[in-house]
């Protein structure tokens, strides 16, 4: 029961700011009981760091004979580094949240917002039992439906957004069925005790959830963006990473592993590709989402599962750090720096171990477009950082202070993780080829800005103009929208013949026309002979 301390606090807090809303009290001090009870949140689980805590397991009969329902729900090293930093990126939310003000209004329903997502978010994350992992999914599904379609006045956009839902449920729904694939085997319906046979459906649930395998940019980032946006955003690949690190090892067969690699070597290159020529972090968050989700999934795939961690603490707190970083000024350029550092690869670095566990089994070609892919990450990560936002002097005095504590905390949270987190996560890996693909971004960078206006390529706008056609073309396959009008085009179809046989069948003919059917089924029946 002391594993859901962190669930309660969240979820009582935010019933009290909605309770206090309602008696008008003043607007700071539903934030600082926000804040406050985020940072209460925030020690209960590092204190589970040193203090282990038994499994919590709830468990009721199913709706078949003989059948039980588990939910259970464990903090442990797997658990621990997804739980802190999506704490973590809460808190600082809410706390730069009245610095946002400018561009969306503060207010204690958002904030009670977030701490409920986090709340809910936690509680997936700890989940150990199926059934506990479908009821969150289900749970974090309808509130992000709801909220973002809320926000959405284009029919296209929100037929989009219901697309990336159903990819969602459907990995749910492949979770189900591995559920009671492993009942069938006579398992325990516990993560820790999994065969391989049923590890790869929990793989090809989270790469559905995750949008990663098969491929699909269903939505755009469209309606809320900061602040909230980004905790909406984040919260499902949390609790869907997180699942990466309990596989049980090998995760594949190995007649499988060459053709998930090929799946991820195109989500890699594709999505890099697309977050480095987006037209700022926030168009590009999905992208960012996808292609670190694909790093982590390929540890995974190579039975290192342990060292996905790092990519998934990367993605929520160095992504944290530049989708928060709204206020920008020259002063502050170390902050988002610090969070490149971060996803870097360098020696004692975050995901160094991460980084290493993709080359566990020798340098291939898998190996060669990773490489490919983290270096568009990087330049993709330096561009937006440089890009223009919010003048920073424009901001109140308090906020001007908040801003930058805010991201240093997301700083401090995954440099804390990259040394105590997991196991084996502070080491050297292979500092020789790390530096030297790092200054080689650090490089390019620096010759694109100087040299850009200089370079041929730039200067052709035929060029410009035929490259983004091209990715806009992708996008569009990739967006699964073609499925959409293929299926309402065969709906069509189907309608106006089924249409079309009713009114044949309640015509003067109907009775005839039933009998020859009859007749035909019941040759078809028989294989083609009459009677």
């Amino acid at each position: 029961m002391i594993n859901l301390i962190p669930f309660f606090i969240l979820f009582l807090a935010s019933v009290a700011i909605l309770y206090i809303q309602q008696k008008n009290v003043k607007l700071g001090y539903s934030w600082f009981l926000a804040v406050g009870a985020g940072i209460v949140t925030w020690a209960v689980i590092l204190s589970f760091h040193w203090v282990s805590q038994p499994s919590f397991i709830l468990e009721g009969k199913g709706l078949i004979q003989n059948t039980s329902i588990e939910l259970a729900y464990q903090m442990d090293q797997f658990s621990f580094p997804y739980a802190l930093a999506l704490i973590s990126l809460g808190i600082v939310i809410i706390l730069t949240d009245l610095g946002r003000s400018q561009v969306s209004a503060s207010s204690p329903w958002t904030w009670a917002g977030i701490l409920a997502i986090m709340g809910t978010g936690f509680l997936a994350i700890i989940s150990v039992s199926p059934f506990a992992i479908i009821f969150s999914w289900t749970i974090i599904d309808l509130i992000e439906i709801l909220f973002i379609t809320r926000s959405l006045s284009d029919n296209r956009m929100v037929m989009e957004n219901i697309l990336a839902f159903s990819a969602r449920v459907t990995g749910t729904m492949v979770l189900v069925v591995a559920t009671f694939y492993s009942r069938s085997l006579g398992q325990d319906l516990l993560l820790s005790d999994l065969t391989p046979a049923v590890g790869i459906l929990l793989l090809i649930a989270t790469g559905l959830r995750l949008g990663v395998i098969p491929l699909h940019l269903p939505y755009q980032e469209i309606g809320p963006r900061r602040g909230m946006g980004t905790i909406i955003r984040i919260i499902g690949p949390a609790s869907s990473l997180v699942i990466l690190s309990r596989l049980p090892v090998p995760v594949v067969m190995p007649v499988w592993g060459p053709w998930l690699s090929l799946f991820l070597c195109v989500t890699m290159l594709y999505t890099s590709l697309m977050w480095l020529t987006s037209s700022d972090e926030i168009t590009g968050r999905p992208y960012w989402i996808i292609t670190l989700s694909s790093f982590a999934m390929l540890c995974a795939i190579r039975s290192q599962t342990i060292a996905s961690i790092g990519w998934g603490i990367g993605l929520i707190l160095s992504g944290g750090v530049l989708f928060l970083y709204s206020s920008r000024k020259t002063q502050l350029l170390f902050l988002p720096l610090l969070g490149l550092i971060g996803i870097s690869g360098l020696p004692f670095t975050p995901v160094v171990s991460s980084w290493r566990a993709i080359f566990v089994d020798g340098f291939d070609a898998v190996g060669v477009v990773f490489i490919l892919s983290h270096g568009l990450i990087l330049l993709g990560y330096l561009r937006h950082t440089f890009h223009e936002g919010i003048p920073f002097d424009s901001l109140d005095r308090w906020a001007q202070i908040l801003l930058p504590l805010g991201l240093l905390i997301l700083i401090a949270n995954e440099w804390f993780l990259g040394v105590f987190g997991w196991p084996d996560s502070f080491i050297p890996g292979f500092w020789i080829g790390n530096t030297i693909l790092f200054l080689l971004v650090l490089f390019l960078y620096v010759a694109y800005t100087r040299y850009k206006d200089r370079l041929p390529i730039f200067r052709q706008r035929k060029w410009l103009e035929t490259g983004k056609k091209i990715l806009g073309f992708i996008t569009q396959v990739l967006s699964l929208r073609w499925l959409i009008l293929a299926g309402l085009f065969i709906y069509q179809v189907i309608q106006r013949v089924v249409g079309r046989l009713i009114l044949l069948l309640e015509g003067e003919g109907g009775i005839l026309w039933a009998l020859l059917l009859l007749v035909l089924v019941v040759s078809i029946a028989n294989g083609g002979r009459f009677f």
